[in-house]
């Protein structure tokens, strides 16, 4: 069990409240009508915005790709923001993939990690089953500095993935049943929430075992991340198998990073107060790791942690 660390916080910027951005109330006719219900039914008209824009364009339109395919565009360099957003704004959340520091070669992504190994990735998918906002640090908490490691660990001295374990949500959360092919992923819109009436700090990502069949067909079977390839060690060419997967959950709580500019053509409501847009970098999740000294599965569970907590999360407001 991770232990209990005290982090200092940082000076964050406040983003701007978006104005009149709750959703349209004739989207939600009926009868008491509560906050899930209202969550649910946003999901579907984010869904069926999506299907109506994908029958109505052509997908090879390069105008028409989001912004994030070559990676993150940054319009506020301050390092952290808050995030103050009224109860029942509507949240959005996009998934994106970006293989920063791979080279494509032959249908895999190619690449060398920190520690000298060189890895590549002909296949790999992936699974989602929550994104929320968390709520920021109440500033009377003790959060004194100590040596803690990196924000991206596990053990923070705020609400932390194991709050979700417990069955917690905030409001904010969406939640599915998602396993895409990474290799070739393009941003998708994953789900949206309601905010809660509070100012959020971080963002909890969470994959989890998924069975069923991908995005791309490919059938899992309780997987979380599976990746399929080859690695060589430093200075010896010879190649050996990449066949690994894990069949465990892992998170990651990550900052509110900067924000950015709001996807195209992924058929996004106008109403939505923020778009939360979360970008992992499946090539830098090998940094660190000892790929000989680990077990497939072992292998898998390191390269699934350091992708969720390496994961960029940008906020694009409603103008």
């Amino acid at each position: 069990m991770p232990r209990s660390i005290g982090l200092s916080t940082p000076s964050r910027t406040r983003l701007p409240r978006p104005s009149s951005s709750h959703a349209p109330t004739d989207m939600f006719q009926g009868p008491c009508l509560n906050r899930h219900a209202v969550a649910t039914a946003l999901v579907a008209a984010i869904a069926l915005a999506g299907a109506c824009d994908a029958d109505d364009t052509d997908a090879d339109d390069p105008d028409l790709a989001p912004a994030l395919a070559a990676g993150s565009h940054l319009v506020d360099a301050d390092p952290y923001l808050e995030l103050d957003l009224e109860a029942g704004d509507a949240v959005a959340y996009v998934l994106a993939w970006s293989w920063e520091g791979a080279d494509r070669q032959d249908g895999a992504w190619v690449f060398e990690s920190d520690l000298g190994y060189t890895i590549a990735i002909e296949a790999a998918h992936a699974s989602t089953s929550l994104v929320e906002l968390v709520p920021c640090v109440d500033a009377s908490a003790d959060v004194a500095p100590t040596d803690a490691p990196p924000r991206g660990d596990l053990a923070l001295a705020r609400p932390a993935p194991q709050a979700a374990h417990s069955g917690s949500r905030d409001d904010s959360a969406a939640t599915a049943e998602l396993a895409q092919s990474i290799v070739d992923a393009e941003p998708l819109a994953f789900g949206a929430g309601l905010a809660g009436g509070t100012s959020y700090c971080d963002l909890h990502l969470l994959a989890a075992p998924f069975a069923g069949e991908a995005d791309d067909g490919a059938s899992l079977t309780g997987e979380a991340l599976v990746l399929r390839g080859w690695w060589s060690a430093p200075g010896d060419p010879s190649r050996h198998d990449l066949d690994a997967s894990i069949n465990l959950q892992r998170g990651g709580v990550v900052a509110l990073a900067g924000r950015t500019e709001r996807p195209e053509g992924l058929g996004l409501p106008d109403f939505l107060g923020a778009t939360l847009v979360i970008t992992r970098y499946p090539a830098r999740a090998f940094d660190g790791v000892e790929l000989g000294a680990l077990t497939d599965a072992e292998l898998a569970y390191e390269v699934l942690g350091r992708m969720m907590q390496g994961a960029l999360a940008e906020v694009a407001l409603r103008e």
